[in-house]
């Protein structure tokens, strides 16, 4: 079912009014292996992102981070596949100002450049999902 010009400025404008934006860099052809293994594993590529921000995050003994995508109250939350679609599509992803803060943080204290965080959860998280169980793959939404 396509989705009305009104219906993408309102998910465009609730998108940048809720989230930040980061823009990661990775070696010329990784984004098509980190594409597939989202789509192996049932997750947009936003998605699998914050998913490894979250369990990097979780791993190395932070606070447990919250939901990707919460509701604010009196706001429309737009489905998430239609936010998926135009994070994926667009040439910087939305995460969340939360998640995009903790990831800040926790590179920080590490001594770690954001990128260079995210390149590492995003390698390790495709390493770990490699070795697990395919009935654990895609049990976390992002």
């Amino acid at each position: 079912m396509p989705v009305s010009k009104a219906q993408q400025k309102a998910t465009a404008k609730y998108v940048k009014q809720n989230y930040d934006r980061i823009e990661v860099k990775v070696q010329k052809g990784r984004k098509a292996e980190i594409q597939r293994h989202s789509d192996q594993n049932g997750e947009s590529l936003n998605g699998f992102i914050n998913r490894a921000i979250n369990e990097a995050i979780a791993r190395d003994g932070s606070a447990k981070p919250t939901d990707t995508f919460q509701s604010v109250p009196g706001v429309p939350v737009p489905p998430l596949q239609e936010v998926a679609a135009q994070a994926v599509s667009a040439p910087a992803m939305a995460i969340p100002p939360e998640k995009l803060n903790q990831a800040k943080a926790h590179a920080e204290a590490r001594r770690e450049s954001i990128g260079g965080f995210l390149a590492r959860a995003i390698d390790e998280t495709i390493e770990r999902d490699k070795n697990a169980p395919a009935a654990s793959q895609g049990d976390s939404e992002g």
